[in-house]
């Protein structure tokens, strides 16, 4: 796989949003020491949003390590 800088740069990009995302789920499930309530729904919305950036940062780390891999041909431009 050849990546291009620009691919490199949304990537790192998506990573950042996912980052904010788990930092803001953290503080839903209590980590900044404040009490939600976790009905149903936001609990299902939950579920699907950790899944949704597991996936995403499966995909994109994916593909940063077989640009990456000296074995392969190109790599990071």
């Amino acid at each position: 796989m050849n990546l291009d800088r620009q691919t490199v740069w949304n990537q790192s990009n998506q990573l950042f949003s996912v980052g904010y995302a788990m930092q803001a789920i953290g503080n839903i499930l209590g980590a900044d020491g404040l009490d939600y309530e976790l009905d149903d729904k936001l609990t299902n919305g939950l579920h699907h949003a950790i899944l949704a950036m597991g996936a995403l940062v499966l995909q994109v780390s994916g593909d940063m390590s077989e640009a990456s891999d000296p074995a392969q041909v190109g790599g990071v431009k």
